[in-house]
This record gives C-alpha cells, structure tokens and sequence, in this order.
C-alpha cells in the first residue's frame, strides 16, 4: 500500500476505514484533492500523477461542475 502524505491525508476526515492507495485509489484521491485541497495539496497531486493523469480526471465528468470546468481549463492551458 502506497501512504498519502499528511496534508493529503487530511482530506479523507470521514473517517474512512482504511487509508486510500496512493496507487490504487489515484482517481478517487485526485478528485478529493481538486475539489477540497489547497496549493500544497495540488502540488503534491500534480508531482506525484503528473498533469495529463490529472488533467484526464478533471475533465472526465466525475468532479463537480464548477470544479470540473474550473480544472480542466487550468490543466488545459486554457
């Protein structure tokens, strides 16, 4: 299993079971990360998934509208 780093971690506070796999769980983790995480948080997602990977999640329809337009425009170079 593949750990989150703390201030990705934070994000999960539902109490989820278990920790989401870095590897595993990289759509899910990327979604939450877009949608409720800040600079430090999408530096991380970035670096570790890369911007296609993340920029494919953005604008596949799985994020909230506005986050969802939003990102994919920023992942773009829009």
């Amino acid at each position: 299993m593949t750990e989150l780093p703390a201030h990705v971690r934070e994000l999960f506070w539902e109490g989820l079971a278990e920790e989401p796999d870095a590897e595993r769980h990289a759509d899910y983790i990327a979604i939450r990360v877009l949608e409720s995480g800040g600079e430090p948080q999408v530096r991380w997602l970035l670096e570790r998934y890369g911007r296609e990977r993340v920029c494919l999640v953005a604008c596949s329809g799985r994020l909230r509208a506005h986050h969802g337009e939003f990102w994919g425009r920023v992942l773009a170079g829009a």
